[in-house]
């Protein structure tokens, strides 16, 4: 399976990879729906790769994506992806804060 690369060739995870693609579904989308048909391949993926390092920023993507009005399959996936993600919880530990 190919790696994709940023500067200094650090790679990026499939994770990152599909909430670099999300954001830019948002940003493309402001002015009408998202696609529906790639939203929902996209999640699909998205939803999978959950355990491997979820992140604020893909919490902030989902939300995005939400309140652009996707459809219904897509907001429910969007869902689905988002309670992953809030049961999977982050790594900072509410001790750390403090430090």
């Amino acid at each position: 399976m190919a790696k994709n690369y940023v500067r200094d060739n650090v790679p990026l995870s499939r994770f990152s990879v599909r909430v670099a693609q999300l954001e830019s579904i948002g940003v493309s989308s402001a002015d009408k729906p998202p696609d529906s048909l790639l939203c929902f391949d996209l999640l699909s993926d998205l939803v999978s790769a959950i355990d491997e390092e979820p992140k604020r920023k893909c919490e902030d993507a989902l939300y995005s994506l939400l309140v652009l009005g996707a459809r219904r399959p897509v907001r429910h996936l969007a869902s689905v992806a988002m309670a992953r993600i809030i049961m999977k919880g982050d790594g900072i530990s509410i001790y750390s804060e403090g430090e």
